[in-house]
């Protein structure tokens, strides 16, 4: 065989400096595709949202990838990250769910006690509280913009000045706006506007001027409760809003919602401009599982070694990873269906299909199996499984009376703090859980009503399945292939009885930065973990007094790297402890190198 070799001359050069540069500049043009200046107002603004090098939205940016570029703490020297400062308030059992935001010298978080405070980053000293007026403050929704803070208070949108903590005097009724339906996750700012997604579920325009309401719209169909409940992002080039769906209600008896109950556990594109749905994907029809799309959507480019592609991810309690093109709503790999088993209840009618999502591989199980039991020792499994065999175990299967449904995906899976991806690299990183539940009903007047909910767990009060019970999470978002999963979470009794690392179930959302590390929290052992993001090792952890449910903020104050992170315990986690080991508190923390 020959080769014909291409000859190296001036001409040559010139001409793959040319396309090189055509390449370079393709590739830059893609990865910035949120900046199309004849569709965005406020464009040097609105940058400040969809930058990576600074904290003004509680999730990092406008597009949910929570990656900061800044590695002046890295793989290398982690491992002497020191505390900078504690703050301990007052306890109090409202747990913080929402990332803290970075105005100038100024952390801004919100705070157990029902409060949002402003720390002075050198000190550590408050430097002004807002009180909640009317009711509890938003625990997953917090952005900066045009020097204005913007956060939810049940159902009012308010406006606080950062440098004062006052509410703003042209704002609103006193800095208030009312709206007629509460709202959990993030407002989106777009143009000169304010979008909120509310929990009833409508999506509501407010003026960024003065907060005058201009106009309000159903998402869903009339007498439909679900609720975009984790957050939202937003793709300024498009105008588009991506966001998640909670369940419809009731819960867990679908006898009066008949039908696939639209936009319920979906992923929704919302037109910015007109509030109309664009597309969703449904991923689970007439859900009577409590498997709800908790984590908010993130945006990203893509390359599959053949085209840049605009893609949203959606992280999910069933365990699934959505990867579908921004554009045109299909999914980037192929979905199937699987048939249901059909409900023993004739007033219960449940899809015959469901999709079945095989690529990206699933991260967590999606059937409960007798193979699932726990394996830590025949006593244990012989506990467990006297408790199975009286249940009802499978995919999907539909609740009867008096005979328990056994099945994963509950708490999840991915929860509501969603994951982290690094925009360069595009490799994604999240936490999951993966705990069985056990739950039981009765039958009243042809209504299913739930008797009781709970975690299926062995003679001791650990999971009742094989471990890991949570682990961390990368995948390569460009071909959707995992890289490594590894527990997160210790139970330190287990440990010393020379099992391995379990993982544990847990409430948190990873931090991911340029230093090729993993901030997190949010597992039951109280850590912060430092993760080496190329293969999941960990290379520092501090204890915490009390659990995380926020992910880390990582920021720059006067040329220094600083991590911060809230540690207020409760939650979910102290509702289904079975070892009083999970307490309520309110501290927060910051750490950098010496």
């Amino acid at each position: 065989m020959k080769f014909k070799f291409l000859k190296i001359n001036a001409v040559n050069i010139i001409f793959i400096a040319i396309i090189s540069s055509v390449l370079i500049v393709v590739f830059v043009n893609r990865m910035n595709n949120s900046f199309n200046e004849n569709n965005i107002e406020n464009l040097e603004n609105i940058s400040l949202l969809t930058s990576f090098e600074n904290w003004h939205v509680n999730h990092g940016d406008a597009q949910l990838n929570r990656y900061v570029d800044l590695n002046e703490i890295n793989i290398s020297n982690v491992n002497n990250l020191e505390l900078m400062w504690q703050l301990d308030l007052e306890n109090h059992d409202f747990q913080v769910q929402s990332s803290a935001v970075v105005f100038n010298e100024l952390i801004i978080s919100h705070t157990a006690d029902n409060k949002l405070i402003a720390i002075d980053v050198s000190s550590g000293n408050i430097i002004w509280t807002f009180y909640s007026k009317f009711s509890s403050l938003n625990s997953r929704g917090l952005i900066i913009f045009e020097e204005k803070i913007y956060t939810m208070e049940g159902n009012y949108l308010i406006c606080i000045n950062p440098k004062d903590g006052k509410a703003c005097d042209n704002f609103g009724i006193d800095g208030y706006v009312t709206l007629e339906h509460k709202s959990k996750i993030n407002p989106i700012i777009y143009k000169n506007s304010i979008l909120v997604l509310t929990m009833n579920p409508t999506i509501v325009k407010i003026d960024l001027k003065d907060g005058s309401i201009l106009w309000e719209k159903n998402l869903g169909e009339d007498n439909l409760s679900f609720s975009p409940w984790g957050a939202a992002s937003i793709d300024y080039s498009r105008g588009v809003i991506y966001t998640t769906t909670g369940n419809p209600k009731p819960t867990f008896d679908g006898s009066a919602r008949p039908g696939n109950n639209l936009y319920a556990n979906s992923l929704l594109a919302i037109s910015a401009d007109s509030g109309e749905v664009i597309w969703h994907f449904q991923e689970t029809r007439h859900d009577i599982w409590n498997l709800d799309i908790a984590a908010g959507p993130i945006l990203s480019t893509i390359y599959n070694g053949k085209n840049y592609i605009d893609v949203v991810i959606g992280l999910t309690k069933i365990g699934n990873i959505l990867v579908f093109d921004r554009s045109s709503g299909k999914s980037i790999y192929p979905i199937g269906e699987f048939q249901t088993v059909t409900s023993k209840r004739g007033t219960e009618s449940i899809s015959k299909y469901q999709p079945s999502i095989q690529f990206p591989e699933p991260f967590s199980k999606q059937e409960f199996t007798l193979n699932d039991i726990t394996n830590l020792s025949t006593e244990k499994y012989n506990y467990v499984k006297e408790i199975v065999k009286s249940s009802n175990i499978g995919r999907l299967i539909p609740h009867e009376p008096n005979a328990p449904s056994v099945y994963f995906g509950v708490h999840g899976g991915a929860q509501w703090p969603g994951g982290a991806l690094n925009p360069n690299t595009n490799i994604l990183f999240f936490a999951s859980s993966h705990i069985p539940w056990i739950l039981e009903f009765e039958e009243e007047n042809e209504s299913l009503n739930l008797k009781e909910w709970k975690q299926l767990l062995d003679d001791e009060g650990y999971p009742g399945s094989k471990p890991p019970w949570g682990t961390l999470n990368a995948y390569n978002m460009n071909n959707g292939e995992k890289l490594w999963t590894v527990p997160f979470g210790e139970y330190s009794n287990l440990s010393m009885q020379g099992f391995p690392i379990t993982g544990t179930e847990n409430f948190s959302g990873p931090t991911v930065t340029s230093g090729e590390l993993l901030f997190v929290s949010g597992a039951r052992d109280k850590y912060l973990y430092a993760i080496n993001t190329n293969n999941g090792e960990t290379l520092w952890k501090y204890k915490l007094p009390f659990t995380g449910a926020a992910a880390p903020t990582v920021f720059e104050y006067m040329n220094k790297q600083y991590v911060f992170v809230q540690s207020t315990g409760g939650g979910k986690l102290k509702q289904f402890d079975k070892f009083n080991e999970i307490k309520e508190g309110n501290s927060y923390f910051l750490f950098s190198l010496p």
